[in-house]
């Protein structure tokens, strides 16, 4: 019964791990399109290269 409770809460940790995980890589990639977006956009807006790459 023990192995059995200690299987279930290791498997939990690994599916908490895992969405942890996903929810990393979305936050990274929503970073990445909001970038990509903000130069789509200032460039669109015929906004200098040096200032549109100086603002993080």
């Amino acid at each position: 019964m023990s192995v059995l409770s200690e299987l279930m809460s290791v498997s939990s940790g690994r599916q908490a791990g895992k969405e942890r995980d996903v929810s990393r890589r979305g936050a990274q990639f929503n970073r990445l399109f909001t970038k990509l977006a903000m130069g789509e956009f200032l460039t669109r807006h015929s906004v200098p290269p040096a200032l549109a790459g100086g603002q993080q």
